[in-house]
């Protein structure tokens, strides 16, 4: 086991989920009609620290630009209290590492709901997100901010 991982293991179990929320809901429809084939999500993967660094906050943002001037972004963030004190400072990859492990699978459902609400809303039909499996969504450990890609 990599040190990591050894690190991780111990985050997710002293790691306390202290609130989600959403930081970003916006939805704008554009002048055609939006082209559901070719519009694709983009994630990206938003990382604050408090300065202590017992707290800390992860954010999942999706955008889909459907290129008719149509345009959805969503963006839940986990705020997370870590009480083991060994663990700090916590590293930007011990971090990145929680987040494809733990924070992304927490987000996925508030991601899911606001995707369906506000496309219903504005476009005029719901935005089913798929079942993600764990995984599914990756991110590296380039700072500041990282961008995932769905595995396919």
């Amino acid at each position: 086991m990599t040190a990591t991982s050894q690190a991780l293991d111990r985050l997710v179990q002293t790691a306390s989920l202290q609130s989600i929320a959403y930081r970003e809901l916006y939805a704008r429809r554009g002048d055609g009609k939006p082209s559901t084939t070719s519009a694709q999500p983009e994630y990206m993967l938003g990382i604050d620290r408090n300065e202590d660094q017992a707290l800390f906050r992860l954010r999942l943002r999706c955008t889909i630009d459907y290129g008719d001037g149509s345009l959805l972004v969503v963006e839940p963030e986990a705020e997370y209290r870590v009480e083991d004190e060994s663990l700090m400072p916590l590293s930007h990859e011990l971090i990145v590492e929680f987040a494809n492990e733990v924070a992304v699978m927490a987000l996925i459902p508030y991601l899911r709901e606001a995707l369906a609400d506000l496309s219903l809303r504005v476009l005029g039909s719901a935005i089913l997100m798929p079942v993600m499996l764990r995984g599914a969504i990756r991110f590296t450990a380039e700072p500041p901010d990282t961008h995932g890609e769905p595995e396919e």
